[in-house]
């Protein structure tokens, strides 16, 4: 038996397209209240629309999850309007396509600041929440890019990695007052996350994509994971079951790994070396 969501009230960052926002109508669907945080105000509000549809409650609050106060004022909204918080959903990204070298330094410290910082405005906005309270769960939306460097997507992995290393010390800080920590780990997902990368490549990204295809998994499909995990927590979750062999791989032959995922190729046709 796992624990009943309809009424519980779930924050979600990053919530206006993607994994985001299908979380939130997967939760709607479950008849949960649900705290939306985004930039972009008429696609937020058209998310707002479907978690009603879906039969949840919402509540829009835009800001950008590099604001600390805005993310705070996401938390105050919802337990202003709900008397509770039980869930952050901490998924705010985006992504770049460039050798480290080449990213333009104002990117470098932009995409630290969303994934991983922004992750941590997150925690601790539901903290106080959850520490009175001596419950909640903390969902951080990281990546398999979490478990091996990706060529010409580095910096997008080391932030998710970063999300990963801060979710394994969260989780004994949290066991401390009875809150759960969630890290999900997806593969290649099929959003608008993909189309709006930031690609610095002339293209090759792309079509190194197209060449080496692999399993992608839809933004639905991640978030029925997601509120899977909502009902039962672990820590650890993988959308794409396979992909639970990777941290085991990594751990016996790194060098097997990247064959397997054929990383090389990869780097290769992202940057046209030889």
């Amino acid at each position: 038996m796992g624990r009943e969501l309809s009424g519980r009230v779930v924050a979600i960052t990053g919530a206006s397209s993607g994994i985001g926002a299908a979380a939130a109508v997967a939760c709607a669907r479950r008849g949960m209240r649900v705290g939306l945080f985004a930039r972009r105000v008429g696609r937020l509000h058209e998310v707002a629309g479907e978690v009603r549809e879906a039969g949840g409650e919402a509540e829009v609050v835009i800001g950008d999850v590099r604001d600390r106060q805005a993310v705070f004022a996401l938390v105050e909204a919802v337990t202003r309007r709900w008397r509770r918080l039980d869930i952050m959903v901490a998924n705010a990204g985006f992504g770049i396509a460039a050798p480290v070298a080449e990213t333009p330094p104002e990117e470098v410290r932009e995409i630290f600041d969303v994934n991983a910082i922004g992750t941590v405005w997150a925690i601790q906005a539901a903290w106080p929440i959850f520490e009175i309270e001596r419950r909640g769960h903390l969902v951080l939306v990281s990546s398999g890019a979490a478990l091996h460097g990706i060529p010409a997507n580095a910096l997008y992995s080391a932030t998710k990695a970063a999300q990963r290393n801060l979710a394994e010390g969260l989780k004994v800080e949290a066991e401390a007052i009875g809150v759960d920590v969630s890290v999900i780990l997806p593969i290649v997902t099929e959003t608008d996350f993909r189309r709006n990368l930031r690609d610095h490549t002339g293209g090759r990204r792309e079509r190194a994509d197209a060449r080496i295809g692999g399993p992608r998994q839809s933004s639905e499909e991640v978030a029925e994971a997601i509120v899977a995990c909502l009902a039962s927590p672990k820590f650890e979750v993988y959308p794409y079951r396979p992909a639970r062999l990777l941290p085991f791989l990594e751990a016996v032959s790194p060098a097997l790994t990247e064959r397997i995922l054929r990383y090389p190729e990869y780097y290769r046709r992202q940057t046209g070396s030889k």
